[in-house]
């Protein structure tokens, strides 16, 4: 039986609100969700940062799914599918997909990138990279989408065929990295070349699947108040709870990378080019995130709204 209206609502904001760091995106203690359709009819829970994740707070079936996982893990990677903007049914299906699961099992298949862990970035042993040199902008958005929502990171891992071991091997799992990260570079770079990478513009409108929406922000290091609103305004993001691209480069921009989380003064990067996550420090923006690129220069980034 569904819990009454007011019960179910503050349920959800409590457990949205507690949610792990590991499986938020970004070190704070809410997941936000994307905006409600135009004209859905679905009730929209308001989080304490003053966000929203729409929901069919009384859905009798989100209620069950919830009630039947087998573990907080799995009930928590139910929430945060959720909270990504997923609509009801589909949460539910993904429960059915999840049910029983040991949680290494779950933390394998639905955590690629974890935020609060320094290291390479792997799917049992397959590094989560850049596939050529014109897709560091495509997997910089594909990460962000990973942190995001567990039924994107479901799918590149399994196939959406969890039991099936053709279809959850290393190999099936770098074969639809590969289709990913070209669909993915053609729908955001309709016009521009594809050997020339991915604009900011094009990374933007690859960020449209997150719940906010992102504006591209130019820097120049060699202005020391420029480069200091620079790391305020990624600090900022960052706190807000959601992952910040930086563009890169020496001369010119050339690279993408993502900022996924802060701890005081110190910032976690993940570079698509070798699939690592190293921390640094908030003050090496000006030599190109210092340990996290060989490149020297913040050239752009971009900041959600």
């Amino acid at each position: 039986m569904a819990l009454p209206d007011s019960a179910h609502v503050g349920t959800l904001i409590r457990r949205l609100q507690t949610l792990p760091t590991r499986l938020l995106g970004t070190a704070r203690t809410t997941t936000p969700g994307d905006a409600e359709p135009a004209g859905s009819a679905s009730r929209r829970v308001t989080l304490a940062a003053g966000e929203t994740v729409g929901a069919d707070a009384d859905d009798p079936r989100l209620d069950a799914a919830l009630a039947d996982a087998a573990s907080d893990a799995e009930r928590d990677y139910l929430l945060k599918a959720l909270a990504a903007g997923n609509s009801v049914p589909a949460v539910v299906a993904f429960a059915e997909k999840l049910r029983g699961r040991p949680e290494e099992w779950l933390r394998t298949h639905l955590t690629l990138l974890d935020p609060t862990t320094p290291g390479t970035v792997t799917y049992r042993g397959a590094r989560f990279a850049q596939t050529d040199q014109t897709t560091c902008g495509t997997t910089t958005v594909m990460a962000a989408r990973l942190l995001a929502d567990p039924i994107y990171a479901f799918r590149l891992t399994t196939g959406d065929r969890p039991d099936d071991p053709t279809s959850t091997s290393p190999e099936a799992y770098e074969r639809r990295l590969v289709a990913e990260q070209k669909s993915l570079r053609g729908w955001t770079n309709r016009l521009w070349p594809e050997v020339l990478g991915t604009t900011p513009w094009g990374v933007r409108r690859g960020l449209s699947h997150l719940a906010v929406r992102y504006t591209v922000h130019w820097a120049d290091d060699t202005d020391d108040r420029d480069i200091a609103a620079a790391g305020a305004a990624i600090a900022t993001g960052l706190d807000s709870g959601h992952p910040v691209p930086l563009l890169v480069g020496d001369f010119y921009p050339a690279h993408y990378l993502l900022a996924v989380s802060r701890t005081d003064q110190r910032i976690r990067v993940y570079n698509p080019a070798n699939a690592r996550v190293v921390d640094t420090h908030l003050d090496d923006v000006r030599r190109g995130i210092g340990d996290a690129t060989n490149f020297r220069h913040l050239h752009g980034y971009l900041i959600p709204r």
